[in-house]
């Protein structure tokens, strides 16, 4: 019994640990045609409706919109997709809206190929149960990194069907500010349609998702 307990705290404080620094809000969905995107100013976002951008956005079957999204959204499962890697420089922040969030869809946070964090659905919402019409599991969610710490890498991930979102943001903020007074974001982030694009299409996701 003592070791299964010191087990579980021991999980927890790991968790814990790798969650360290990161500050976590979430607004409910619906209501935007566009799906939410972030409220952050100075953000780079890519909403998957331009040709320029993530042109060649595929869904994988089944899966669908986030809640009052009918634009165009990404979707992967079971899969695993590199977002961003170290070539595009360090951010603080990242947000998406996170459409039918399930337990099973995970986003990890590294740099220099170490884990910084790591969240699954149920670290969003409770129950994360993937419910399609309700606005708490349909929800836009904002990652921002405190202490002058920075990510390189973000990636997504799950485990079954699926993984749907839109309107990713990255950015950098001022270093200290509080959640949603940040100054200009100043990164670079050339070619990340193409890395972006490439990831997609190695994935198992082949239909393009257009409503």
């Amino acid at each position: 019994m003592f070791r299964s307990v010191l087990a579980a705290l021991v999980c927890g404080l790991l968790t814990t640990a790798a969650n360290a620094g990161v500050h976590v809000t979430s607004r409910t969905g619906g209501g935007d045609p566009n799906g939410l995107s972030t409220t952050q100013p100075g953000m780079t976002t890519f909403d998957f409706n331009s040709e320029t951008t993530l042109a060649t956005v595929f869904k994988h079957s089944p899966s669908r919109e986030p809640l009052g999204d009918t634009s165009i959204y990404a979707s992967i499962g079971p899969t695993t997709l590199p977002l961003f890697n170290a070539s595009f420089g360090v951010n603080n922040y990242f947000g998406l809206y996170w459409g039918s969030i399930d337990a099973f869809n995970t986003i990890e946070f590294s740099r220099h190929g170490t884990l910084l964090a790591r969240f699954t659905g149920s670290d969003i919402v409770n129950p994360a149960n993937g419910n399609l019409t309700s606005a708490d599991t349909n929800r836009f969610v904002d990652f921002f990194f405190d202490d002058g710490v920075m990510f390189d890498e973000v990636i997504l991930s799950s485990t079954r069907n699926s993984f749907e979102f839109d309107n990713i943001a990255i950015g950098i903020l001022e270093v200290g500010a509080a959640p949603n007074v940040p100054e200009p974001a100043s990164f670079l982030l050339l070619g990340i349609a193409l890395l972006a694009i490439g990831a997609l299409r190695a994935t198992e996701v082949r239909e393009l998702n257009r409503k």
